[in-house]
């Protein structure tokens, strides 16, 4: 991370924003496309990041830890830079993984 000093000008006078105020900006200097999963749905255990896989044609709703290379975070999503190893037709589970893997 870095500061800077930018200078900015509204096109529209706002009454919310005055000289000299203060702002914590991201800039994304490129973009592209990628698997990425809620931040929420990627756990670190010892080392590794796992995410949660759903067991397909179970009659009962059972996960398999699949370990995941992180990436690029925006948005509240990370970047899964291994995902072509994983199934495209996969489903994951969003949140409570971390409950579900400390276990």
């Amino acid at each position: 991370t870095a500061s800077i000093i930018a200078r900015i000008a509204p096109s529209e006078e706002d009454p919310m924003l005055a000289a000299g105020m203060f702002v914590e900006a991201e800039i994304i200097s490129q973009s592209f496309d990628a698997l990425a999963l809620p931040e929420e749905a990627i756990v670190e255990r010892d080392g590794s990041f796992l995410v949660l896989a759903k067991n397909p044609g179970s009659e009962t709703i059972q996960f398999t830890e699949v370990e995941v290379l992180p990436g690029a975070h925006s948005n509240g999503y990370i970047e899964i830079k291994n995902a072509a190893k994983l199934d495209p037709s996969a489903s994951f589970l969003a949140k409570g993984a971390f409950d579900l893997i400390a276990e």
